[in-house]
């Protein structure tokens, strides 16, 4: 937890530096919750952040099958465990106390009516939502408590059971959207949408990679005005979807680097049922394929540039240096931030500040990402410089919008 929270463990032996690094910890952060007393924890949020317990309620998500735990813990244990781990000890007493402290100011006769509260808004939530409880397993294979939903069609309810796949593939304020780490960005503003309940755009599925259309929209998801708040699912970015959105809405899209994004879409599409290639082989192939599935339709695209394409460039123009240069500057005028990938921690801090949101709205676990070393091949530098050359509008693109964002930072400050 300490390393967490930015913790320098070169330092483990420093009290001082130990002292330091959690009064500082106590300064940053307006509140320190228990996951022992989630509960309350709640309650305390709730009153933070000026909102209804309704805003709280909560089904226990990802949760061991009681009495499936491999181990139980001993006294004696715990004490190793706590030697083992001092400056987490330390961290966790300080904090634990100052919760308690915190339980006390709040009343603890109105928290105690405050925790009965929320159980009873839990239970109702869970009898709305849940039809029943299943046995489902992680990728270790250790049985977690699952939920069937009642009803398909309450999406507050699907999204509360069902977060780790529901919120794949879904929601940014009109961000075009494609396999670049988009999902926790997705996370992050659906958790916002459903909070406010904004209006949010729904794409027909098998449209996702056309060009977006009107008839592209979900008809049960069409909004008496025709305006949205927020854009949902991936679809082909075109400036007609600004007649969609309401005035002064932010524009925003994420960026990956070029290469590891064509290795993502190899893999992940299978491509190598095109090219007869796996994709090692393809790398190392002295000749390779013009096309990929429509190099040059702007149907069902899949291929080189697959982020310009995304974003709206007409491929028949890809030797065009002029016509990839008002693309670029397009883009640039009509998106008010476009994040980067592999800074995005850096790029949730510019999110939140582009929509006057406090740091707590862009909080994220990492969702739907490979487990580490499962990835089949680790491209050279070699590799990347062959990729970068099979998607060079792509590379222009990221190139561009890479320099503004580090400009974008240093504007922030560093």
């Amino acid at each position: 937890m300490s390393v967490d929270l930015g913790f320098d463990y070169r330092q483990n032996k420093n009290t001082t530096a130990i002292d330091e690094f959690i009064a500082k910890i106590d300064r940053d952060f307006d509140l320190v919750m228990i996951t022992e007393y989630m509960e309350a924890s709640m309650v305390l949020l709730a009153n933070l952040m000026g909102w209804p317990l309704e805003y709280v309620t909560f089904l226990k998500l990802n949760a061991r099958l009681p009495g499936t735990e491999s181990y139980s813990l001993t006294l004696q244990d715990e004490i190793t465990l706590l030697d083992l781990n001092p400056i987490d000890t330390l961290l966790y007493d300080h904090f634990l106390k100052k919760f308690l402290k915190c339980v006390r100011q709040y009343g603890e006769g109105k928290m105690n009516d405050q925790v009965r509260q929320l159980r009873k808004i839990n239970e109702r939530f869970k009898n709305r939502c849940v039809a029943e409880e299943v046995v489902g397993a992680n990728p270790g294979n250790v049985q977690r408590v699952e939920y069937k939903p009642k009803n398909q069609s309450d999406m507050e309810c699907i999204y509360s059971i069902q977060v780790s796949s529901v919120l794949t593939n879904m929601v940014h304020t009109w961000q075009a959207e494609r396999l670049r780490g988009g999902t926790t960005i997705q996370n992050v503003l659906l958790r916002f949408a459903i909070m406010n309940s904004l209006d949010v755009m729904s794409i027909v599925h098998h449209t996702y990679y056309w060009p977006f259309s009107d008839s592209s929209i979900i008809p049960s998801n069409r909004t008496p005005n025709g305006k949205y708040h927020i854009l949902a699912h991936h679809t082909r970015y075109t400036s007609k979807l600004k007649s969609y959105q309401y005035p002064d809405t932010p524009m925003t899209t994420m960026l990956r680097h070029p290469a590891t994004l064509f290795q993502s879409l190899y893999v992940f599409f299978r491509m190598e049922r095109s090219t007869g290639m796996s994709f090692p082989q393809f790398l190392n192939a002295t000749k390779k394929p013009e096309r990929i599935w429509g190099f040059y339709s702007q149907i069902a695209y899949r291929g080189y540039n697959q982020m310009s394409v995304d974003l709206g460039f007409d491929l028949q123009q890809n030797q065009n240096a002029t016509a990839i240069n008002e693309f670029i500057d397009k883009i640039d005028r009509e998106f008010d931030l476009v994040l980067i990938m592999e800074h995005m921690e850096e790029s949730l801090v510019l999110l939140a500040n582009l929509m006057g949101w406090p740091l707590e709205y862009v909080a994220f676990l990492k969702v739907n990402a490979r487990v580490e070393g499962s990835d089949s091949y680790s491209l050279t530098l070699q590799d990347k410089t062959t990729l970068l050359d099979l998607n060079p509008i792509d590379a222009l693109l990221y190139d561009h919008f890479l320099k503004k964002f580090r400009k974008c930072v240093h504007q922030y400050g560093e």
